[in-house]
């Protein structure tokens, strides 16, 4: 049975829905763990075939909405608006959000924005847009977050990873007095221009 556990979570991982198919029809003992690691897995490689085929087994909500998250990190909007409707956007303080702004995947983030949470977890989707540097990203993430979260650790992130739009871009919306002393002396010291 083990081997056909992971011939499942192959096949989703490889996109091959039809084999998804059969080995969910032909073997009735295949775990609710199993399955939601093939979802997982689907979702992460943006099979999105494959992951409706696994959505009639297992609830894409199981794990954290972990599915979503996977989707949303490696930029998959399309498998991400199939996951939307059937999963918690704001599980892990909106951490589907986070991944796709760390990886400057801007459709998925558009996609994410009206049902997750911009200002969860001090906004740390802003702040990880920031410190890798995504200007189109952090363009469109400024008038949902708050850029002045933590002291401004946005600011301080994009300026210890040298990113001198995004240092640009947060500027204005920080006040100097507060924190942000650390990221301009950081920026001063000819680390980064």
């Amino acid at each position: 049975m083990a081997q056909h556990h992971h011939a499942l979570t192959a096949a989703a991982t490889e996109g091959n829905t039809g084999a998804v198919a059969a080995l969910l029809s032909g073997v009735e003992s295949i775990s609710k763990a199993k399955c939601i690691s093939a979802l997982i897995a689907a979702a992460q490689h943006g099979h999105t075939e494959c992951v409706r085929v696994l959505m009639a087994v297992v609830d894409p909500k199981e794990r954290d909405s972990m599915a979503l998250v996977k989707a949303a990190e490696h930029g998959h909007v399309d498998t991400v608006q199939l996951l939307l409707p059937v999963s918690h956007p704001k599980s892990s303080e909106s951490m589907a959000l986070q991944m796709a702004a760390r990886n400057g995947h801007l459709a998925c983030v558009q996609a994410l924005i009206g049902v997750s949470d911009a200002k969860a977890h001090h906004s740390k989707a802003l702040m990880e847009t920031a410190r890798s540097g995504h200007t189109d990203t952090l363009a469109f993430l400024l008038p949902h977050s708050n850029p002045r979260a933590l002291g401004g650790w946005a600011l301080v992130g994009a300026a210890a990873g040298g990113h001198k739009e995004c240092v640009k871009m947060l500027l204005p919306h920080c006040d100097a007095t507060e924190g942000n002393s650390a990221a301009l002396q950081v920026a001063l010291e000819g680390k980064h221009e």
